[in-house]
């Protein structure tokens, strides 16, 4: 294999990187979302609030509920902030690449 092949293999996963990156981050900002509904309900409920836990639905306190989902929340974006910079760093790595191909292909 010559050196643009190789190069041409390594944008290749490169490419493939950048999507399941992609893929993951919007799973997070979908959950994020969910979260965020959950969230706008619970301002709204002065009653009782039930949580699901694997099949079944338990009662809880909407202040816990309120607490558990702004901590998961944080934790989410936080993922979503190391995913961007992930993708920042492929990015440049597939402009050096593209870079090297095109000045052998000159």
């Amino acid at each position: 294999m010559n050196e643009g092949e190789k190069l041409a293999q390594q944008l290749e996963n490169l490419n493939a990187q950048t999507q399941m990156l992609a893929m993951e981050k919007q799973r997070f900002e979908f959950e994020i979302e969910q979260m965020k509904h959950a969230l706008e309900h619970l301002e709204k409920t002065n009653g009782k609030a039930f949580k699901a836990v694997g099949a079944f639905l338990l009662e809880a306190k909407p202040e816990d509920l309120k607490k558990e989902i702004k901590e998961k929340l944080e934790k989410f974006e936080e993922r979503i902030k190391t995913l961007e910079k992930q993708e920042q760093r492929i990015n440049s790595k597939k402009e050096e690449i593209q870079k090297k191909l095109k000045e052998m292909t000159s």
